[in-house]
Order: structure tokens, then sequence, then C-alpha cells
């Protein structure tokens, strides 16, 4: 977007808006497929699957980026490091036995977040299970409650891992350049002159895990909002009325497929980006092909679902399209992100 070329500037917010208006519409249809229940005599509704597929989708999208981050092998989920000369990594300067040098991206390892992002998934999901087998208002109302203290700690995690940011410790980053380097004669040599490159102090950059900050504080406020309404005696959707229960089901198709047609038209930007940068509409990267497979999966999924039969695989499948689909988008945003390149575009950030 450098240059000042205002069109190619609303052409980018298009597609994060589409992008945005899709993940919005797939919530809301999450949300309303919990009306449709597992059960034809259910005699309350408390937010379901759905609801509990959506927070194991952020949680685990969150896992994925802090654990394909570039750090060398052997280090969990981990954040990058930045200094006043910018990112830190770990440098081997150039030789005659290594003319280009070496360099890897420093991260500060986070061990404990990954295992914590794991459970608020599987906490989600439980809890969904559990309004489908007679758990009571309170039991599911603390469900979510849990699961959104454990979004919030990992958000709480991520900032305070900012202000305490060190160099980590150098000895992965040798065993990952003597792998590099195996072949290299004097690669021994070579590597014990590698050493971390940065000015200043050390701190985790607000901007490089603000990905992951959004998905948990989303997944802690979607949690919170599940927790209050499970406590509701009556709500959107509640029980009780066969025609009430139909027609919010096919509200939440409604916002499916709305859902489905922002993703597409978010693809649409994305072919006039690079039509801009490139006069073609694409250059045929994996970026464009995975965001094309994801539209496609959440397309199958909609169509899947689109049944008003009410038969208990029927109803299902109904409850937890939506999230899944929320999932499916999601998890490309997440890919995006791990290889520096929004969702769709063969271009850097």
């Amino acid at each position: 977007m450098a240059g000042g070329n205002s069109g190619l500037f609303l052409l980018h917010a298009g597609h994060w808006g589409a992008l945005s208006a899709a993940l919005v519409s797939l919530l809301v249809a999450a949300g309303l497929s919990s009306s449709e229940g597992w059960a034809k005599d259910a005699s309350r509704k408390t937010p379901g699957m759905g609801v509990g597929v959506v927070l194991a989708s952020l949680t685990i999208a969150a896992w994925m980026i802090g654990s394909l981050r570039g750090g060398p092998e052997g280090i969990a989920w981990s954040v990058p490091l930045a200094s006043e000369a910018g990112g830190v990594t770990w440098q081997i300067p150039p030789s005659a036995a290594l003319p280009q040098g070496l360099w890897l991206e420093a991260v500060a390892e986070l061990a404990w977040m990954g295992p914590l992002l794991i459970a608020a998934a599987v906490l989600g999901v439980v809890t969904g299970l559990a309004t489908r087998f007679k758990a009571g208002r309170r039991a599911s109302a603390l469900g979510w409650f849990v699961t959104g203290a454990v979004a919030l700690s990992g958000v709480a995690g991520l900032l305070s891992s900012r202000t305490g940011a060190s160099l980590p410790d150098p000895a992965p980053y040798r065993e990952t350049a003597s792998t590099v380097l195996g072949g290299i004669q004097g690669a021994p040599m070579l590597i014990q002159q590698g050493s971390f490159v940065s000015e200043g102090g050390v701190f985790v950059p607000l901007g490089d895990i603000a990905p992951e900050l959004g998905m948990l504080v989303a997944a802690a406020l979607i949690a919170l909002l599940a927790g209050v309404f499970s406590l509701r005696v009556h709500w959107p959707g509640s029980a009780g009325e066969g025609a009430e229960r139909t027609a919010m089901g096919l509200h939440a198709r409604d916002y499916a497929l709305r859902g489905v047609v922002f993703g597409w038209l978010a693809w649409l930007l994305v072919t006039l980006i690079h039509w801009n940068h490139f006069g073609a509409v694409g250059v045929g990267s994996p970026a464009e092909w995975s965001a094309v497979g994801f539209l496609a999966l959440a397309t199958g999924v909609l169509l899947l679902s689109w049944s008003r039969r009410n038969g208990r695989s029927d109803r299902i499948i109904r409850e937890l399209a939506p999230g899944v689909m929320f999932g499916l988008l999601l998890f490309g945003i997440a890919t995006g992100v791990v290889f520096d390149a929004p969702f769709g575009l063969s271009i850097a950030f």
C-alpha cells in the first residue's frame, strides 16, 4: 500500500472488511444454531456446540500461530523478539567457507502457553457437549466462564511476556545451525562464531502478537456472553415451540450463507489486488490455493447442512456447521499470519 495509492488502499480495506463480515456472520450463525438442539423435547436452551467449536477454533488458531512461528528446532510455543535495531537474530557472519553467512530469527519460548490454549479449546468443546446432555444452566454457565478465564489468562501471559523478555538460550540455535551446516567443512568452528544481534533492550513487539491477542480476547468475550446467556430463563430460540425453533434454525442458515458469500467476496477483492500489483488476477501461489480451498470447504459444509429434515444427525450437522465454517476461515487467516501473507494474497505483510 506504499506510494499513496488510494485505490489499492480501498481494495485492501475491502478485503479485510469482507473477511471480518464473514467471521461475524458465521459467529452469529453459530449462536443462533444453538436453538436447534439435539432433542425434540428440549425444555430449555443454552449456547451449544456451535459456540464451543467457535471457541475451540479461536484458541487452536492462536496455538497454531505461536507453534509455527519461525524458531529453531525444539522451541515450543513462542513469541518474536525485537530490539531498537529491529528483529533480534542469531547470526553467523559471512566468511570464505560460508559467503552468505547464516541467520535465524530469535524467539522467546512460552512453553506453558501451548497446553493452556489446548485446555481452553477442550473446555469449550466439552462445555458445548455438556449442554446437549442435560447439563444444568449453572453448570453450563460455569463451563463457559472457566473457558473465558483460561483464554483471558493467555492474554495476560502474552502481555506480561512483553516486559520480561530476554535473549534466549543459544543452544537450540547452535543445534539448528549444526543441522543446516552439516555438509560444510569447518562447521563446528563457524557455529562457535554465532551470536545474537541486537541493540539496546529486548522486547516483544505488540504488533507481532496482535493476531493471537485478538483471537484470545474474542474467545474470552464470546465465552463470557455464552455464560451470561446460559443463565437466562428465556432467549431467542428458547425451546418449546417447534415453529420458533425452526425459524431460528433458518436464521442461522441465513447468516451462514452470508458468511460464505462474504468469504467469496474477499476472494474477488484478492483478484483485484493482484491485478493492481501484477497485472494478472493471481500468480498461483500456495496462499491463493489454500484460500480457495478453505472457502470451498466452507461452502461444502454449508450445503451439507442445507436440510430441514428433523433427524438427530441432521440437527447435529445444522448446529455444528456454522462453527466448523468459522474455524475453516479462521485457520486460513492464521495460516496466512504464520507465513507473513494476507489471506489469499501472493504479497507479504
